[in-house]
């Protein structure tokens, strides 16, 4: 099923150039920073052991241990990548303190969240919404971590015990399930669980117990999510992008495990519309970790475009494309993706790493601390750049692949052979691959296939400095076909032109040179001015991620290619630089083009538009958006009978007969305040909702036939006796009666203006 196979991380060393500098941060983080104690100890908590003071951000939550599995996954790659015997030993070490948890549940759980959750499951209790299972955050999720870092000490660094603990737990899971039907089932389903499916796949295959596969395909297969793919249609509009991307990884695993050709066409037709209709530049996708409707791009450049975690499953996927046909563009998707997306969301001292890497206009990438943070992406981000060198170089029998042209250094073992690449790539153009081989192997006939990247024109391809064609075949790649003698040469020059691509139904356009997204880097911020690039956030949401400052346009009056070759106004100097280095500076990716006559007839308007932003963002004292996991997690949702959903590409929150919603925000203890929502000012039934602060009733709203076929705002002043010297609110959507449930879809506490009319 397999046409070709991706080296291991052991057998590919990177060697000095921009991934060998970001691995090389990360194993200081990895190696000399983090306490393996401190990150198991929700481990030992739930097993009632000693336990060390926790890490904060994430790790001080019910989600506590997601941390721990990443870490371990990035030590045993780190441990492969790079021999390093520390990695080793810490692996080691960490898999024996899961392993004395084990033991200490005596009943094969080895989980670091509460096992309560799992035991109301085997009662039948179930109560699931899109990230909570009977009150716990993401337990499947943070499972699933636990069980993938425990498959990758097994398989990278031949911890043993790491496959037996990984096997009494999903026999404990197992016996949970046992008793619970297919709607049952599917109903747990409807919270996120991550990639449990891949892991428990995998494990089948590795023990050979064919039980473990059954029980994967059944309890851990949404059919609401993969039904659609199954059946080749795109239902993606509004869905989670990192709740998704590994349910359809589980897919790939399941055909290679099975041979179910369905799946592995519901894993190509998913990845052909997220990479070719779904992402940016840069090559993530989605806006606050959704995707949203094709041909609305433009109304979604914000701080929270391109979540890493989305783009790091993105390239595991491709990983299986690729092996079951190897294709140049699969690859070329990678190479933009791992360059300009995450290795560029990495900042320069250990512990560094971005959760959302912001396409806004003008933006800052925001990083997380060394101890404070521990978000999904940090956890990628520990892992990521020890998997730079998964896709480099493939193989079959006689038959070797170049995808990438990174410095690095490949051992074949199987043909006695190393391949040496050498140069800077992407900073220069020029890549020299030499072949040697091992004391007495004198040559080798091999097949070699080196990709030519999409963006390529003029590529020239020396061996031992005579010219070869340079024309590729149907798969995108160039074959050679000989026999390789030891220090044989084949030199490839990259011409590496600039380019534009579109943001599409828009004129706004992203500038590359070569494979390098450019950003645009505005003058610095003046010393005296705070500035956000600068700061390090626990509380992603928190982090603005895009500034005030009035975007530049570029103006000419013709199309361009070199971003350097336009006026730039209003008056300023931008300095284009790969994205991948900038840090804290203010950045544009997405520069709108347009002619003079264009600028002068809407500048003042787009001054207008700015100034109301600025007015807006300096009023917001706190914001939800109703629907979005994480704005609602790290705003502490308390519901009962509520639900959420999608309306005319817009997520809401609606509290049901009898039930309620509600968010711990933050206040002004001495200025007086007002409640803003977003309604849907058409809405077709009778609604009445109430709204509290702090347990008392503000006001009480219909919204029927509020604003017919339009969006509708409205401001309710809060007591000030309610906010008087409070950092910090409970907002309650109530359900009357008499009503549905009204639809919420944005809510905000702000400063009361003193020029606005009070809503009665």
């Amino acid at each position: 099923m397999k046409q070709a196979i991706l080296f291991s991380l052991a057998e590919v060393r990177l060697l000095p150039g921009v991934l060998k500098e970001r691995q090389e941060t990360d194993c200081r983080y990895l190696l000399e920073l983090l306490d393996p104690e401190r990150l198991l100890a929700p481990w030992y908590a739930q097993a009632h052991l000693p336990t060390p003071p926790p890490y904060g951000g994430w790790e001080a939550r019910d989600i506590a241990g997601h941390s721990g599995g990443h870490y371990l996954s990035a030590l045993a790659a780190c441990y492969a990548a790079t021999g390093d015997r520390r990695a080793l030993e810490r692996a080691e070490q960490f898999v024996s303190g899961i392993e004395r948890c084990q033991r200490k549940h005596e009943d094969g759980y080895a989980g670091a969240v509460d096992k309560c959750c799992f035991e109301k499951l085997r009662c039948g209790e179930i109560h699931a919404s899109g990230f909570m299972l009977n009150n716990v955050w993401v337990p499947l999720y943070t499972l699933h971590k636990m069980m993938a870092g425990l498959r990758d000490a097994d398989q990278l660094c031949g911890i043993v015990s790491a496959r037996e603990i990984a096997y009494k737990q999903t026999h404990y899971l197992m016996k949970v399930w046992q008793n619970l039907n297919d709607d049952q089932m599917q109903e747990i389903l409807k919270c996120e669980h991550g990639g449990i499916a891949e892991t428990l796949i995998d494990l089948a295959g590795t023990t050979g117990e064919r039980e473990i596969l059954e029980f994967a395909c059944r309890a851990f297969c949404q059919k609401s999510a993969l039904d659609p793919l199954r059946a080749g249609r795109d239902e993606l509009d509004g869905m989670h992008g990192n709740t998704l991307i590994p349910k359809v990884i589980g897919l790939a695993e399941l055909y290679n495990a099975t041979g179910d050709k369905n799946a592995r066409q519901a894993a190509e037709f998913f990845f052909n519309r997220v990479v070719n209709c779904r992402s940016f530049a840069n090559g993530g996708n989605g806006e606050s970790e959704h995707f949203f409707a094709v041909g609305t791009e433009k109304d979604h450049l914000t701080a929270f475009t391109t979540e890493t975690c989305n783009t790091y499953n993105m390239i595991k996927l491709a990983e299986h494309l690729f092996e079951w046909e190897p294709r140049a563009g699969v690859m070329d998707f990678v190479e933009r993706a791992l360059l300009n997306h995450i290795a560029a969301n990495i900042g320069r001292k250990p512990g560094e790493f971005g959760y959302f890497l912001s396409m806004a206009p003008v933006a800052v990438k925001v990083f997380s601390t060394p101890e404070d943070s521990f978000w999904c992406c940090v956890g990628t981000g520990m892992e990521s750049p020890m998997r730079y060198g998964r896709t480099l170089y493939a193989h079959s029998e006689n038959t070797l692949w170049i995808n990438h042209y990174f410095p690095s250094e490949l051992t074949w073992q199987e043909q006695g052979m190393k391949v040496i690449a050498s140069g800077n790539f992407p900073e220069s153009e020029l890549v020299t691959f030499e072949m040697k081989f091992d004391p007495g192997i004198s040559s080798r006939t091999l097949t070699l296939k080196l990709r030519r990247p999409g963006w390529v024109s003029g590529m020239r391809i020396l061996l031992n400095g005579a010219a070869l064609p340079v024309s590729s075949g149907p798969d995108g790649y160039f074959t050679i076909e000989r026999s390789w003698r030891n220090g044989d040469r084949l030199k490839v020059s990259l011409p590496m032109e600039f380019r534009s691509e579109t943001l599409p139904g828009t004129d706004r356009h992203a500038f590359f040179r070569g494979p390098v997204l450019l950003a645009g880097v505005l003058p610095p911020v003046k010393e005296e001015e705070t500035d956000p690039a600068r700061e390090r956030f626990s509380d992603h949401l928190k982090a603005r991620g895009r500034t005030d400052e009035f975007p530049p346009h570029l103006i000419t009056d013709r199309p361009v290619r070199n971003p350097n070759e336009a006026e730039v106004l209003p008056a300023m100097k931008l300095d284009w630089m790969p994205l991948y280095r900038v840090y804290e500076e203010h950045y544009g990716v997405y520069f709108r083009v347009m002619n003079r006559r264009s600028w002068l007839e809407c500048a003042e308007e787009l001054r207008r538009i700015s100034e109301q932003e600025k007015a807006r963002r300096r009023a917001t004292v706190d914001e939800v958006t109703p629907g979005f996991q994480q704005s609602e997690v790290e705003h502490t949702l308390r519901e009962s009978n509520s639900d959420t959903g999608d309306f005319q590409h817009r997520k809401f929150r609606r509290a049901m007969q009898g039930g309620e919603f509600s968010y711990a925000m933050e206040s002004d203890p001495v200025l007086p305040l007002e409640l803003e929502l977003l309604y849907w000012g058409a809405e077709w039934s009778c609604t009445r909702i109430a709204l509290l602060v702090d347990g008392i009733t503000v006001a009480e709203q219909q919204t029927h036939t509020l604003c017919p076929g339009e969006w509708c705002t409205i401001h309710y002043p809060i007591p000030e006796n309610l906010t008087a010297g409070k950092k910090r609110v409970r907002l309650t959507i109530r359900h009357l009666e008499g009503g549905d449930g009204g639809r919420v879809f944005h809510l905000s506490i702000i400063r009361k203006p003193t020029d606005r009319k009070e809503n009665l």
